[in-house]
């Protein structure tokens, strides 16, 4: 209905204009240098029309022509860019199915096209590594630093986890420090280096590096005092070998208040000090400890431990003893302190009472000794055998071999 109206207003507007150019066809008249054209009126606006309606065509006629070939170009490219990723897939793929010469060749024969050339040349930086070319390894993975701003701490992962894929050690230590440089609190490069330290047994710097695992929560709280734990034990086992108690004391000193309770440092240490004659700090630290964790190792210990007060060391001992008579571990402790101070009737009872109870070729030897010295030379050599014997069945028991199913 709308477009009938519109036709009919349309006919009735060019009978009115026709009727008009009837009754004034108008006039018109063009002057230039002596050149003049003159025409109807209308015939003059309409060719002004159809001038303009054949212009706008043209514009439009190249408009489109120009917005074919920009969309001719936008779909080569797209397809540049398809046939890239098809190209890199398919290098992955070879890459995790372990071709490695092919994954190479995929990714590096895509990379200029790819819209991701990082993920390409560290790709390919791996795929190298597998085919032990080192050097072109590193020639992807500088390309692949150049290739993305900002990629530095991936490129510099990656690279470091390639280095310790094949135990270069040392080159994935300077990636990663230089790495801690550019980022001193990543979480990863925290963990990368804890993991190194470990493995070139660098203790020190494993120590420097505590602080951060734990303020960070890289690793759980209880690993962090393992680690601590491994890193004072090797450094103070490695000090005592050289027998320079300034030293090792210097390091005993650095282990925080906490860690020095514990049972293998404490151990340690004290050996330590009963080796080289320093046995009254021996004697401190283990009554210390004792008094609040009682530990049959460390019992043993406090025994061989030569404090300058023997008496009170042995009054300390016996004390103990009360409500522990048949403690066999406290008995030789509480046997060796009567030897320090002479008391050869009470050393006899207790080490022939911790002899009875639990038969230890040390308990052995340190009553053969006092009965030598007593002049009971039998007897002494009774009990050498018998620690001999024991020492003999211990080397020699059988190996428990599992039986096999039926």
């Amino acid at each position: 209905m709308i477009r009938f109206i519109f036709c009919l207003l349309l006919l009735i507007a060019s009978v009115w204009i026709g009727l008009k150019i009837e009754a004034d066809p108008g006039y018109a008249l063009f002057a230039y240098q002596g050149w003049t054209m003159e025409m109807p009126l209308w015939v003059a606006f309409a060719s002004t029309v159809i001038t303009f309606v054949v212009l706008y065509f043209v514009i439009r006629l190249f408009s489109r022509t120009s917005s074919i070939s920009n969309r001719w170009r936008k779909w080569s490219q797209q397809r540049r860019q398809q046939r890239a990723r098809s190209q890199t897939n398919r290098g992955l793929i070879e890459m995790l199915e372990g071709n490695w010469a092919s994954a190479e060749n995929y990714l590096t024969r895509s990379v200029h096209k790819s819209d991701t050339p990082m993920i390409n040349y560290l790709a390919a930086a791996k795929a190298a590594q597998e085919q032990q070319a080192h050097e072109r390894r590193d020639d992807y993975l500088r390309l692949a630093h150049r290739s993305t701003e900002g990629a530095e701490i991936a490129v510099g992962l990656t690279q470091a986890l390639l280095q310790l894929d094949h135990a270069q050690l040392e080159q994935a230590l300077a990636t990663l420090r230089h790495l801690q440089s550019l980022v001193p609190h990543h979480a990863y490069v925290l963990k990368l280096l804890k993991n190194i330290y470990l493995k070139l047994e660098d203790w020190q710097s494993l120590l420097e590096l505590v602080p951060d695992l734990r303020k960070r929560k890289i690793i759980k709280d209880e690993q962090i005092t393992e680690l601590e734990i491994q890193a004072y034990s090797a450094l103070l086992n490695a000090t005592t070998a050289t027998h320079n108690d300034v030293e090792v004391r210097a390091i005993w000193e650095k282990i925080p208040r906490g860690l020095q309770k514990n049972k293998q440092l404490l151990t340690i240490y004290c050996k330590h000090l009963i080796n080289n004659q320093l046995g009254t700090r021996a004697e401190t630290l283990l009554r210390d400890s004792l008094k609040k964790h009682w530990d049959k190792d460390l019992v043993n210990l406090y025994g061989l431990a030569a404090s300058e007060d023997a008496a009170q060391q042995l009054a300390t001992a016996e004390h103990w003893l009360k409500g522990k008579e048949q403690n066999p571990a406290l008995l030789l402790c509480v046997g060796r302190i009567c030897l320090r101070n002479q008391l050869w009737g009470k050393a006899r009872t207790y080490l022939e009472a911790s002899a009875q109870f639990d038969p230890k070729t040390e308990t052995y030897r340190e009553l053969g000794q006092l009965l030598e010295q007593l002049g009971e030379t039998e007897n002494a050599m009774e009990c050498y055998r018998k620690g001999l014997q024991i020492r003999s069945a211990k080397q020699c028991k059988p190996v428990e071999l599992e039986a096999e199913p039926a």
